[in-house]
């Protein structure tokens, strides 16, 4: 019987936690483990896991001693995990009950795949249901993520496989999930799985959204960068394409020093 670690990376969103965790300890699929990785917080987010945990020892409380970002979070769960396979939850979020059973089903029958993942039902703060996102194919064949980017939650793969790469890049703020699917779309197939198990929150404080867009855009840029320097392929090209579809001139870019350090972070990144 498979063990799946349910992941959760969190950092001040302990208005939304119980929700969360709960969502995953009442899984039809009991053989879980949730590992539970706490990024610095401020508010009350580790006194909830931890009170949770004593009531269900699945539960694996770590935590940060300071402010890491959502990089180095995101590859020190993964590290402690130990099931044959992982599932992202991100802290202000919930799960359908029958989302790990239907990804364990579905990695079964699909020994290639090095991940699946499921539709999403987006939701506001009022609770009302704002759309799903769903992909009907599979990634195309010798269609990078680098080039079109389809992928979203419920984001499930296999620790065998991720084991075999580079891993996320610890110095990344944003954009990490991106980063994480162009690392395992190299060691197999990435497929959609056309069922809504994954419940995901509209609100200003979250990380990819509102305010903070413009700045993931920034981070999803060095990302695709970074990868297509690391297989060897020209990155002039790719620049000219964000500088105008972004409108910025890199020339004077307010942050293009900032900029270049982190690309040649990232550059020089090993495991």
């Amino acid at each position: 019987m498979f063990l799946f670690s349910i992941l959760i990376a969190n950092y001040n969103n302990s208005n939304y936690l119980y929700e969360c965790i709960n969502s995953a300890l009442n899984q039809t699929y009991e053989n879980i483990e949730i590992i539970f990785v706490d990024d610095g917080s401020t508010d009350n987010s580790v006194e909830i896991a931890e009170e949770l945990a004593i009531k269900d020892k699945r539960i694996k409380i770590y935590k940060n001693s300071l402010n890491k970002g959502v990089g180095f979070t995101k590859r020190k769960m993964i590290e402690l995990s130990n099931g044959e396979i992982c599932g992202i939850l991100d802290s202000d979020d919930y799960l359908h009950p029958e989302a790990v059973e239907k990804m364990i089903f579905a990695h079964q029958n699909q020994h290639t795949a090095s991940i699946v993942y499921t539709s999403t039902v987006y939701f506001d703060k009022f609770g009302e249901i704002k759309g799903v996102y769903k992909k009907t194919i599979a990634q195309p064949v010798n269609k990078s993520i680098i080039d079109e980017s389809q992928v979203s939650h419920f984001i499930t793969f296999k620790k065998e496989l991720y084991n075999k790469t580079i891993g996320i890049n610890p110095y990344l703020k944003g954009a990490e999930d991106l980063d994480l699917f162009i690392i395992l779309e190299e060691q197999g197939e990435i497929l959609h799985f056309d069922e809504k198990l994954y419940f995901h929150r509209i609100h200003e404080g979250g990380i990819s959204q509102g305010k903070n867009k413009d700045y993931m855009n920034d981070w999803a840029f060095m990302v695709k960068s970074n990868h297509l320097a690391r297989r060897g392929q020209d990155i002039k090209p790719f620049f000219e394409t964000y500088k105008n579809w972004y409108k910025y001139d890199l020339s004077v870019y307010s942050n293009f020093t900032l900029f270049k350090i982190l690309l040649n972070r990232f550059f020089s990144f090993k495991k």
